[in-house]
């Protein structure tokens, strides 16, 4: 492994968290598991403590991995000590940060592979980011069918489709938040 590896899980759904976490554990046969912010959230001294313990080499093919609950909950200082230990860990560390939302500072998040984990909404409705997920699967389909038929199209239903298959390389992207892709996807659509 070379550099520092990162990755934020965010949302409600706590379950979704720990099986990504689990698949992320598979992945380091032989690993030291270090927990921080579960009693409280992380502060100056539990960054300092995660650097003093990334510097400590495992040995062999082993590696640190620092798990970082309630990340959105840390202070600013230990936001700040995060990214230089981000920037200057060494290669066998590995951090986990999850958090109820992405909130993290944009530095952080930049440096982050991103995990998002939303639970459905109330009554079994699909959480906001997953209808506008479904609604771009129906476009798609559209769009397909209609190539395919090479039917005419009229401008206001090519102007809705290219939007939603354009819109699909702002989803595929793990950066952004189901909120911030619902704000895209609403600012963009076209009238």
């Amino acid at each position: 492994m070379k550099g520092a590896q990162a990755a934020l899980l965010y949302g409600d759904d706590t379950k979704k968290q720990e099986e990504i976490l689990a698949g992320i554990l598979s992945r380091f046969p032989r690993a030291f598991v270090h927990r921080f912010g579960d009693d409280k959230p992380a502060g100056i001294g539990d960054i300092h403590e995660i650097q003093r313990r990334a510097a400590l080499s495992p040995g062999g093919e082993a590696v640190h991995i620092f798990i970082v609950a309630r990340a959105s909950e840390m202070t600013p200082e230990a936001s700040q000590a995060c990214l230089k230990i981000l920037e200057e860990s060494p290669p066998a560390a590995y951090f986990v940060f999850k958090a109820e939302n992405s909130t993290l500072p944009e530095t952080l998040l930049s440096r982050m592979v991103h995990y998002p984990c939303f639970s459905r909404g109330a009554e079994g409705e699909p959480a906001a980011d997953q209808e506008i997920l479904r609604d771009l699967s129906v476009t798609k389909s559209a769009l397909e069918e209609t190539i395919t038929a090479q039917k005419p199209v009229s401008n206001i239903l090519f102007k809705r489709l290219r939007h939603g298959i354009s819109f699909l390389a702002y989803a595929k992207n793990p950066r952004f938040s189901g909120r911030v892709l619902s704000d895209i996807y609403h600012l963009t659509k076209p009238q």
